[in-house]
């Protein structure tokens, strides 16, 4: 058997592709609202309020105000640790946190959870507690055991 390679007019002609430079105002993401100022205050606002947190101070406003002073400036913080431990384990299409990755989070967090003024078992009563009262036949996107953020 003999090979002969085709004559040239015959090879298939290779056209060199050119790209543009990625670009977000061109990509599927052009639509995609960045976090502002404004949308971490609002979040924090409703966060606050779905967490129960003024029960857990007694709705004492000069510990709540406290509280909210500690916390508000890390929140961007707090929020991006939330997307990235909700997204280890979704429950099936619900992006949350069960309470294996909540110990995760806290074991990597030892100035938070100190043993003596907060305890795991704390942060356990409180997830039951922002669960409590909510009907997961009603809310299914809001399962039992786990933390959502809508």
């Amino acid at each position: 058997m003999e090979v002969i390679p085709r004559p040239k007019e015959h090879a298939l002609l290779i056209q060199e592709i050119t790209k543009d430079e990625w670009k977000v105002e061109k990509s599927i993401f052009k639509d995609y609202r960045l976090d502002s100022e404004e949308t971490y205050n609002e979040c924090f606002d409703t966060d606050w309020a779905l967490s129960k947190c003024d029960k857990v101070f007694r709705d004492n406003q000069l510990h709540i105000s406290i509280a909210k002073g500690f916390i508000k400036p890390e929140y961007q913080y707090i929020k991006e640790a939330y997307k990235y431990y909700s997204g280890l384990n979704p429950l099936g299409k619900i992006t949350c946190i069960d309470p294996v990755a909540l110990k995760e989070c806290f074991n990597n967090c030892p100035f938070f959870v100190d043993n003596r003024t907060i305890k795991q078992s704390d942060i356990d009563l409180q997830v039951i507690a922002c669960n409590s009262g909510v009907d997961s036949v009603k809310f299914p996107l809001n399962p039992k055991n786990v933390i959502v953020r809508h």
